[in-house]
């Protein structure tokens, strides 16, 4: 084989290296998209995932008082009082902005659809600031919220 022939296989086995990746980076990002729309359907329309729900699809959720502790950072936490969420961070001193009236209310996940499935939406707001939430799961063992600013989740236990 001579140079010039050389030089044109490894070109052209590079082109084909370059295709074949691309082509691999592709189906990746298919996967991923896939996968965080699979993840925002769980997020908004909770309630599909569990029959048991659909009996009190009108209740309105009532807040017990108690102290939650989050799954990510032990330090974290909220105490519920009264309708009042206090956050609080162990080791640091109370302010009046931790302190947050709330609101809780169910309407259907996607505004122009009525037909959509109920979501518990909690609004906790002080001076300072509102903070809006989808209510994912509440019983006595966990706390369950999405931040609709961010769509993270936060999850609580019992203190």
């Amino acid at each position: 084989m001579n140079k010039s022939m050389k030089k044109a296989f490894l070109i052209k086995m590079s082109i084909l290296i370059m295709v074949f990746m691309a082509a691999i980076a592709c189906n990746k990002s298919q996967q991923s998209e896939v996968e965080v729309e699979a993840a925002t359907e769980e997020i908004t329309s909770p309630e599909e995932m569990s029959p048991a729900k659909e009996e009190y699809d009108d209740a309105v959720v009532s807040f017990k008082n108690g102290r939650w502790i989050s799954t990510e950072d032990a330090n974290a936490g909220i105490e519920i009082r009264d309708d009042k969420w206090i956050m609080f961070y162990k080791g640091t001193d109370q302010s009046p902005g931790d302190v947050y009236d709330s609101t809780v209310e169910r309407k259907p996940a996607n505004d122009s659809n009525p037909e959509a499935a109920m979501v518990t939406y909690l609004t906790i707001s002080n001076s300072n600031e509102t903070l809006e939430y989808a209510l994912l799961e509440y019983n006595e063992n966990l706390l369950s919220l999405s931040y609709l600013r961010r769509g993270n989740t936060l999850n609580y236990k019992p203190e």
